[in-house]
């Protein structure tokens, strides 16, 4: 078994010491998804708590909803604005949009290749530390990321990805069916047969959230053996296999720990996120200017060929994302952190399990165990 406590405080340290890594965790942040927090639905509960069961609370019909649509249309179209919009300004700005667009597309697959590099560099650079007590620079770890492993790594993940596409697709399939059998009316669909397929959709997500979970668990091992091993994707998913089924026991355990983790990171992020809201007041003062005066200046520019709203819509698009990032920049490193000490536990574990696979074998582990080097490592210098 492995000493999962010392794996923990060993990972901790090299978050801490490793300033390197921050800057290879600000991109794994930008470009994974839930970098952004997360809307706890505080009001919601606040609201629901002041309706209890006692209370009188009667739900608005439908001719009452009807009526409230009918006047938010009055009241929209009273305003000329969009009325003054000719269809050649349209037309421009649905091609403006459509640029955009394209950009937008450029931009995720940026993103894609520099969320591989960076899950690359940060396994490979805590490889190397281990081994022969180096750290690495910035621009050396984005070497190491920048690799061939890191369309490895793009394509186990797509490789694994499939069957939970297969079964969502699948679940939406049954859906669409159900949806338009009711709406025919047809009287061979009996009740019980719609019953029985909307089981069967909720079935299916239920597979689908389970399977999605053991997968990202094996994930790790895929992507650990692909980086650190250097092999291909077959071979890495099956090493990674392999290790896992042996080791079943070890990885179940540390898999539940870092459930718990990253439910105290969630918390932590909570306290950082209400001790640091003078922080985040200067951060968004800072992301208005970033994001504002762009979006002023295409909205300005789209004015000159645009009419109405459209051109603010625009500089909107263009503005947002920029005021986003800057905003809650504090926010975005924080998530950063846990990603590199989560992916630092990870690389740990299967360095461990590897070399006490080598020391069961009788062979020479061709890695230093953990334990070696957690003396006198601290203070070695990094760039």
């Amino acid at each position: 078994m492995i000493d999962i406590t010392k794996i923990l405080k060993r990972a901790w340290n090299i978050l801490w010491t490793y300033r390197a890594l921050w800057a290879i965790g600000l991109i794994l942040a930008l470009t994974t998804a839930g970098a952004m927090p997360r809307n706890n639905n505080s009001n919601w509960r606040e609201d629901a708590s002041n309706n209890r069961p006692g209370e009188n609370f009667e739900w608005p019909s439908g001719e009452t909803i009807q009526e409230a649509m009918e006047q938010m249309r009055q009241e929209f179209n009273r305003v000329n604005t969009w009325e003054r919009i000719s269809t050649s300004e349209w037309n421009t700005f649905l091609w403006i949009l459509i640029g955009v667009v394209g950009l937008a597309m450029i931009l995720g697959i940026v993103m894609t290749i520099a969320r591989y590099v960076a899950e690359t560099a940060t396994i490979r650079m805590v490889d190397e530390y281990e081994r022969s007590g180096q750290k690495v620079g910035i621009r050396q770890g984005l070497r190491y990321g920048w690799s061939r492993t890191s369309w490895r790594l793009f394509l186990i993940n797509l490789v694994i990805s499939l069957p939970v596409i297969l079964l969502i697709v699948l679940g939406l399939g049954i859906g669409v069916g159900i949806y338009f059998l009711i709406i025919a009316d047809n009287p061979l669909f009996s009740v019980p047969g719609v019953i029985a397929m909307i089981g069967l959709v909720f079935l299916l997500i239920f597979l689908g959230v389970v399977l999605g979970v053991l997968l990202q668990l094996l994930r790790d091992f895929f992507w650990r053996a692909c980086a650190l091993e250097q092999v291909g994707v077959g071979e890495a998913l099956r090493r990674g296999w392999s290790m896992v089924r042996r080791n079943w026991k070890s990885v179940g355990l540390m898999w539940l720990v870092m459930i718990a983790v990253r439910i105290g990171w969630s918390i932590a992020l909570v306290i950082a996120f209400v001790l640091s809201l003078p922080l985040l007041l200067v951060t968004g003062i800072v992301g208005l200017i970033v994001g504002g005066l762009p979006a002023l200046l295409v909205g300005g520019l789209s004015s000159l060929f645009l009419g109405g709203p459209l051109p603010w819509m625009i500089g909107a698009i263009i503005g947002l994302p920029l005021f986003l990032m800057v905003a809650f920049s504090p926010v975005i490193f924080f998530r950063g952190l846990e990603l590199v000490y989560n992916s630092t536990v990870w690389t740990l574990t299967y360095r461990e399990l590897n070399a006490l696979q080598s020391l069961a074998a009788g062979d020479n582990p061709p890695q230093i165990d953990v334990e070696q080097l957690h003396q006198g490592k601290d203070d070695d210098g990094a760039e």
